[in-house]
C-alpha cells in the first residue's frame, strides 16, 4: 500500500452500456498514469455485477473490493500490486446482483476516501451508465469522468442519455474506441489494450 498522501485526483472510466472498452481504458490509464515515478496509482474495479479488470491485468487477486465493503478485510489487504511500479489494483472478486446496497454505505465512501489520500491517482473502472443504478451512487466519489464509447457498437441516443445523467463540470471527455481512420483499414482506438482477457470480459456485459 502507498503511503499516506494529502491529495489525489479520481477519474471514473464509464460506457452507456458494457462492452465498449472501459475496462481496457481503464487499465491502460493506470499503466499510463504509474509510469511517473512520482504518481502512486489504485486501479479500482467498481462493477460489481460484472468484475472484469483483475481479469482483464491478467491475475488472480483475492480478497476485493467486495470483501472491504461487508467489512471482512480492510484497504491494506484488498490492494494488489501488479507488474506495473507504483500501480496497485482493488478488484472485484464475486459478481454481486444487488451491488448498489454495498455501493450505497458509508463503507465505500470511507474506501475511496482512504483510496484518495494513499494514491496520487485513483482510477476507477466503473459500471454502465444506463443498465444499473449504481452510477448515481458512486459519482460524488469521482474528480473527473472519461466517457466510452465503441464505434458500431454505442448508439447516439444511448450516448446522449448517459452523458445526459452525468455532470458537465466532471466530464474530461469522450474516447471513441475502434474508430477507423479514412485511408486506413484498420481498426483504430484512443489506446492500446492489455490483452484479450479485458475484451472477452466486457463482451460478456
Amino acid at each position: 500500500m502507498a503511503p499516506m498522501r494529502q491529495e489525489s485526483q479520481v477519474i471514473a472510466v464509464l460506457g452507456s452500456r458494457g462492452g465498449v472498452g472501459c475496462t481496457s481504458l481503464a487499465v491502460n490509464l493506470g499503466a499510463t498514469l504509474a509510469q511517473d515515478a512520482a504518481n502512486s496509482v489504485a486501479l479500482v474495479d467498481l462493477d460489481l455485477r460484472r468484475p472484469s479488470v483483475a481479469r482483464g491485468l491478467g491475475i488472480s487477486a483475492r480478497p476485493g473490493l467486495d470483501a472491504v465493503l461487508r467489512g471482512e478485510v480492510g484497504v491494506d489487504a484488498a490492494c494488489h500490486p501488479t507488474s506495473v511500479p507504483n500501480l496497485d489494483v482493488l478488484p472485484a472478486v464475486s459478481p454481486m446482483t444487488h451491488a448498489h446496497e454495498l455501493l450505497s454505505t458509508p463503507a465505500f465512501v470511507r474506501v475511496m476516501e482512504e483510496l484518495g489520500q494513499r494514491y496520487a491517482w485513483v482510477v476507477a473502472d466503473s459500471p454502465p451508465v444506463l443498465l444499473v443504478p449504481d452510477v448515481p451512487l458512486v459519482l460524488p466519489q469521482f474528480g473527473a469522468c472519461l466517457f466510452v464509447v465503441r464505434a458500431g457498437r454505442t448508439s447516439r441516443s444511448n450516448m446522449e442519455e448517459a452523458l445526459g445523467l452525468l455532470p458537465r463540470e466532471q466530464m474530461l471527455g469522450i474516447t471513441i474506441n475502434e474508430a477507423r481512420l479514412p485511408g486506413h483499414g484498420d481498426q483504430y482506438g484512443y489506446y492500446m489494450k492489455p490483452g484479450p482477457e479485458a475484451d472477452a470480459a466486457e463482451d460478456e456485459a
